[in-house]
């Protein structure tokens, strides 16, 4: 449920970000717009990179249970 509000809060962040930067962005300004476009490319990469080595770290532990709980059935 943590990751589900998390991912929800992380979504509506990024969409009010563009919105906000779209406003502030003058209507010439490729060059600006470019920037915003590229960071937030930036940070949705650095997320999305976050978001998987948390998502292997909780396998990892998960698998290991998973295997701790294999070899106890195996030898009662």
């Amino acid at each position: 449920m943590k990751t589900k509000n998390a991912m929800i809060g992380v979504v509506a962040g990024i969409a009010t970000g563009a919105v906000l930067g779209g406003l502030y962005v003058s209507i010439r300004g490729t060059g600006t717009r470019k920037k915003v476009i590229r960071k937030g490319e930036d940070f949705a990469n650095a997320l999305n990179e976050r978001i998987d080595q948390r998502f292997d770290e909780l396998m990892k532990k998960l698998s290991g249970k998973a295997l701790g709980i294999k070899e106890d059935s195996e030898f009662a």
